[in-house]
């Protein structure tokens, strides 16, 4: 285990004092539909002020082989037919994670990949914490943007994103899933899935991973406010939002709950 839970940590989901439960995927069909006032959330224009163009997404994973050749996603927040979009998955094939930001058809990555490493030995690193930022200025011109992926708070890789800012319109939000849910499915344990409506700095990043022991991201104030936490899954047997906007998910096919925790 690489950290001790929340300890005597508060919490905000429902009185819950302390974190117990992550969440378990299957790797079959399990996966966590985020609602539609997630998706309205984000398709609000192409200014600076969008929320697509400055956001970071912060959560613990436990990844096992899902026996196939896909991917698996983390999270995924896209547009099925443009496929336009930001995703945190982790690529079978090329053995790497990958924070993915899709702008008006051009695909970007930043990954973070052990040289050498196996599949056997991916899985064998259990829970580790992943963070994706992405900025960008919002322009239809000019435009300027990059991708960032942290692994145990270390930045691994800084990707320019710089493909003008077009109008938003994604229509698909899983956890553990595609944007449709019905692929790409995610087979382990994801813990504390945040996303703030800001990009995190370093330090914030390096605060959030606390040395490897998850706390209550509700509760704390590095370089940003509680309400820029605007959906937060602590997974305490439900799907439940702790956030400010009650985004709450719902379950489909294999979802389950666990004691196993970073």
């Amino acid at each position: 285990m690489l950290g001790l839970g929340l300890g005597s940590q508060p919490t905000t989901e429902c009185g819950i004092f302390g974190s117990n439960y992550a969440v378990e995927f299957d790797g079959i069909d399990g996966a966590i539909r985020l609602p539609q006032e997630f998706l309205d959330s984000w398709n609000v224009g192409t200014g600076s002020g969008a929320a697509a163009t400055a956001f970071s997404m912060s959560m613990w994973v436990n990844v096992r082989d899902n026996d196939g050749e896909n991917s698996q996603n983390i999270i995924a927040i896209k547009n099925d037919s443009s496929n336009n979009g930001f995703q945190m998955v982790f690529h079978r094939t090329h053995l790497e994670f990958r924070a993915v930001a899709k702008v008006k058809g051009v695909y970007k990555e930043a990954a973070y990949k052990e040289a050498g490493y196996s599949l056997e030995q991916y899985i064998a690193q259990g829970w580790i914490h992943l963070t994706m930022t992405f900025n960008h200025n919002g322009s239809t011109s000019s435009g300027d943007g990059e991708i960032k992926i942290y692994k145990n708070g270390v930045l691994k890789e800084t990707v320019a994103q710089d493909t003008d800012w077009g109008e938003p319109s994604f229509d698909g939000a899983y956890i553990g899933a595609n944007e449709n849910g019905d692929g790409g499915f995610a087979d382990g344990y994801v813990d504390q899935l945040a996303i703030f409506d800001t990009t995190l700095s370093s330090e914030d990043v390096t605060t959030i991973y606390n040395s490897g022991v998850m706390m209550d991201l509700s509760t704390i104030q590095p370089g940003y406010s509680p309400r820029s936490l605007v959906a937060y899954y602590q997974f305490e047997n439900n799907t439940l939002d702790s956030g400010v906007s009650d985004y709450h998910g719902v379950r489909q096919g294999g979802v389950t709950f666990t004691t196993s925790q970073p």
